[in-house]
């Protein structure tokens, strides 16, 4: 397995294997991740991408990428992903201990804003909050930033606003 692979799923042995080399910057969190993503690829793919299989010359089954589309792969990548964050942030325990530190962070309309504005009500900036947020319940369930950030904006707990000053969207 090359440097760029964070893990693998082997549909010969139904096997997943996870790339220890990326252990040095903070792999639990990441591997976690890695290993429910690869867990996704068994339950949702498995008996669809069997169809583009192929023999290699060492004997070892893999998967023909060639034999599917980019728009395939990166679909079943997708949904890899969000299988991930489901069973590593499930809905309603996510949501309530997400409304648990909002209300421990004085917030009170139910969501956070992540953009660049000043919020008199939380005495900060909004995104200084949202990352303050975001950090909270990420080490809560010990997943990434970046996965906590797509879940909670994914449960409409966390919302992007416009800046009013520059007129972008901040995503």
């Amino acid at each position: 397995m090359g440097d760029e692979f964070f893990g693998e799923y082997s549909y010969a042995d139904k096997t997943i294997y996870l790339n220890y080399r990326h252990r040095l910057w903070g792999a639990n969190v990441r591997e976690r991740f890695t290993l429910a993503h690869e867990l996704g690829h068994h339950f949702l793919h498995r008996r669809i991408l069997e169809q583009y299989h192929y023999t290699a010359a060492e004997d070892q089954e893999t998967i023909n990428i060639a034999g599917a589309s980019n728009t395939q792969i990166r679909y079943f990548e997708s949904q890899a992903n969000k299988f991930a964050s489901f069973l590593l942030m499930p809905g309603n325990v996510f949501a309530d201990y997400a409304q648990e530190v909002m209300l421990s962070m004085n917030i009170r309309k139910g969501f956070v804003y992540d953009d660049n504005q000043y919020s008199q009500s939380e005495g900060a900036f909004n995104h200084r909050t949202a990352l303050d947020f975001i950090s909270k319940v990420a080490d809560h369930f010990y997943v990434s930033k970046d996965a906590a950030r797509y879940r909670l904006k994914a449960l409409g707990l966390l919302r992007e606003q416009y800046d009013v000053d520059t007129r972008k969207l901040f995503i």
